[in-house]
């Protein structure tokens, strides 16, 4: 079951992302494979682990690369 966190939770992350003092260098392919297969999984069409092994074969892929 998947729920949208509440308000108190949003507004923890929230405060977290404010100490950060240095930015992320998140490259769009890593992030793209992450979102594609999370969608897949929240639209019902793939299980939790097999979007977990589809993320770590894609991105062992991408690394080796």
């Amino acid at each position: 079951t998947y729920i949208w966190p509440s308000v108190e939770e949003l507004d923890a992350l929230y405060e977290m992302a404010k100490q950060v003092s240095v930015a992320a260098d998140l490259e769009r392919v890593q992030h793209d494979v992450i979102i594609e297969e999370l969608e897949r999984c929240l639209n019902g069409e793939i299980g939790e682990d097999e979007a977990i092994n589809t993320i770590m074969q894609k991105m062992n892929l991408y690394l080796a690369e």
